[in-house]
């Protein structure tokens, strides 16, 4: 049995599996427009005792190490990286929809 999860790092979407049987995370880092990924980061489990192998904690952590890698591969440029290094991660893609404005406000048009 495996786990799945989706995190988002700015532009750059993360896939994630935790794969049961050879205790070990699989990840691809995709560009926004799908042409460009970083496919087969392989990462073992980190120090269980303090979170859970298969939760949300430990799909965020393989998602900024699976950032790390990919930078060195060109996707730097699609992800959200705070200046000490680590990666922003999101657990939902960014929105792609113009805010609704409310009623009475008008919007400016410059």
């Amino acid at each position: 049995m495996s786990d799945t999860a989706t995190r988002y790092s700015g532009q750059a979407k993360i896939s994630i599996r935790y794969h049961d049987n050879g205790e070990c995370y699989s990840a691809t880092v995709t560009s926004p427009d799908g042409k460009k990924a970083l496919k087969g980061i392989r990462l073992s489990p980190f120090d269980r005792s303090r979170i859970s192998a298969d939760g949300a904690e430990a799909f965020d952590k393989v998602a900024r190490a699976a950032i790390s890698f990919a930078e060195h591969e060109g996707l730097e440029a699609y992800a959200d990286v705070k200046d000490n290094g680590e990666a922003e991660i999101t657990r939902r893609a960014p929105s792609t929809r113009t805010p609704k404005v409310p009623k009475g406000v008008t919007r400016s048009r410059s």
